[in-house]
């Protein structure tokens, strides 16, 4: 299980959101001395300063050792924290515990505060010793765009904060005061949780919270319910689910949708809830939930918890648990008729990466299954869906290879072209291996990749293994050229030519790939008489051959009728005959 500070920042890369935020207390100069300094502290335990303490702006390219020390932490925390809401303010405190401290050195990130000193108040106290801020070094990395989109100017600010004690295990508070309604007023803005807007490198193991609340307020934490007044929680997983909390001014509908054995809790502000696009909200959850059931041969949980959240425009799943948010400003009407997938998507990372973890490929199996949730829940869409998608990747999808792509930095993800290739190239690659493998044998390698990875990190390698295994076959071929070139097929059709013979037509031709692949390749050739004919051509290297015979004069050739696979799409003619590549 990842850290929640990393599971906000996987909701902020992948949700085309991304502003994290900093203080003012920020310098451009060079990085400052982090070894030497003057101690500051009791006898037992001081914090050490640097004499030049910097700030350093850093770019995307250069982020990632900050965020390895921020999302690959040894230590662990435990502790309390207190919030009390008073319609404007959150004005909090957590008590924690940190074991497991390596390095004598511990991260504090603030994420998703706009540069404003105003909007986080944040003080941090560690073996009773403040911690000045303003003398800490570290890095911020500044997001003005995401996915070729321009978005709130902010930052993601990292203090490195360093010391001296023999102890492994420290004992410390933040304090902090939080303008609210801040992130009511920024849709795309979600790097962290919306009750804290910081976050400590160290894995969560436990938490306690006591929260405060005006009348008429609402707290929904997932996984835990919809509260009113004060009270008390307690778990685990707590502090992860605060990153898909909120506070509603209103009440919540919470209501329960069974599917598959599988019950779905859903949380929906009463302000946006509307009993005729719940029913298709419903349908959406029950029919996804149902396809994946049936097509993993798993349940990976015996519930799920679904939070619309009326602040956000993105959604996500959070890391480790057994929730998921949607994010909608307009209502859950948007939902279901224009963003039609956001559900499906984030109920498939209960199976690809909650369940099993395929580092960032998790996007491109939760982008698969959600095609075959979407061929149920809008058939009448799903030829314009694939069509939409091969576009997107031809035109965005064509510079990294999905290889490439799952090497590349976390905050890589914000790239238009990084994003296309894990996501909808990623998705795609997997329908063409589904057409070579077949239906059967494709949702049995589904399913080993499933239990074989449950609990552990698999690659490339280990998928190409894991089918391999099942399929009895040597895919290299296969994951050479989908997975490690940016190349997609460029057929053409060459020698064409039609005889007239005593039982009909025979039709020959040169199927052609200007990009070489090995593939099979779907064939309908449509005749004078409105009818078709389908067979596979298997392309080597390249080439392949079509000999057949028709009962009336073929009028049209396509290819890649199924959309089976992404490749470069064109119209033509040969021999008065058009062809139409798919």
């Amino acid at each position: 299980m990842r850290n929640a500070l990393l599971a906000a920042l996987l909701a902020l890369v992948i949700l085309m959101s991304g502003c994290l935020g900093a203080t003012s207390q920020t310098s451009t100069a060079s990085s400052g001395s982090l070894t030497t300094g003057t101690p500051t502290g009791s006898p037992d335990f001081s914090i050490i300063y640097p004499e030049n303490p910097v700030i350093e702006n850093l770019s995307m390219d250069e982020s990632s050792p900050l965020l390895e020390n921020i999302y690959s932490p040894t230590a662990i925390q435990w502790g309390n924290l207190t919030i009390e809401y008073d319609g404007s303010r959150i004005r909090g405190r957590y008590d924690f515990l940190l074991s497991n401290v390596s390095g004598n050195v511990i991260y504090l990130a603030l994420t998703g505060v706009p540069d404003d000193p105003d909007v986080l108040r944040l003080n941090l106290t560690i073996e009773g010793v403040p911690v000045d801020l303003s003398r800490l070094s570290g890095g911020r990395i500044l997001f003005e765009e995401a996915l070729g989109r321009p978005i709130t100017r902010s930052y993601l600010t990292v203090y490195e904060i360093r010391f001296n004690s023999s102890r492994k295990n420290l004992r410390g508070e933040i304090t902090y005061s939080l303008r609210y309604p801040v992130f009511l007023d920024m849709p795309d803005q979600y790097a962290g949780s919306p009750l804290t807007w910081w976050g400590m490198g160290a894995e969560p193991v436990g938490l306690n919270m006591t929260y405060s609340l005006p009348e008429g307020y609402t707290l929904v934490v997932p996984g835990f319910g919809a509260f009113n007044g004060s009270g008390t929680l307690s778990g685990e997983k707590l502090l992860q689910l605060l990153l898909g909390s909120f506070i509603n001014d209103g009440p919540v509908v919470v209501k329960n949708v069974p599917a598959a054995g599988i019950n779905v809790t859903v949380y929906v502000p009463w302000k946006q809830y509307n009993p005729l696009h719940w029913a298709d909200l419903e349908r959406i959850v029950k029919l996804s939930v149902e396809t994946y059931v049936n097509t993993t041969g798993l349940r990976p949980l015996n519930d799920i918890h679904l939070v619309i959240n009326p602040d956000f425009t993105g959604s996500f799943m959070i890391d480790g648990t057994n929730s998921a948010v949607i994010g909608e400003r307009r209502g859950i009407e948007l939902i279901v008729r224009r963003r039609t997938g956001s559900i499906p998507h984030e109920l498939a990372h209960i199976w690809f990466a909650g369940y099993a973890d395929f580092k960032y490929f998790n996007e491109g199996f939760a982008t698969y299954l959600q095609s075959l949730a979407l061929k149920r829940i809008v058939p009448a869409r799903f030829s314009m869906y694939l069509e939409l998608n091969e576009k997107s990747i031809v035109e965005y999808g064509r510079s990294i290879s999905i290889h490439d792509a799952m090497s590349e930095n976390l905050l890589d993800l914000r790239k238009l072209n990084v994003s296309t290739v894990l996501y909808t190239k990623g998705a795609f690659t997997l329908r063409s291996l589904q057409f070579v493998l077949g239906d059967e044998t494709f949702y049995r390698g589904l399913h080993e990749a499933l239990v074989r990875c449950h609990g552990a990190k698999c690659g490339l390698a280990d998928i190409e293994g894991i089918f391999e295994d099942v399929s009895g076959e040597d895919l290299d071929w296969f994951f050479g050229e989908w997975f490690n070139s940016t190349l997609l097929p460029d057929y053409t059709v060459e020698n064409l030519t039609v005889t007239n013979e005593s039982d009909g037509y025979r039709l020959r031709f040169r199927l052609v790939d200007r990009s070489n692949f090995t593939m099979p390749v779907q064939v309908r050739v449509v005749t004078e008489d409105a009818k078709f004919v389908d067979t596979t051509v298997v392309v080597e290297n390249g080439l392949g051959s079509v000999n057949m015979t028709l009962e009336a004069k073929p009028t049209m050739i396509v290819i890649d009728p199924g959309e089976w696979m992404a490749n470069i799409n064109r119209k033509f003619e040969v021999e008065g005959i058009g062809v139409d590549v798919n």
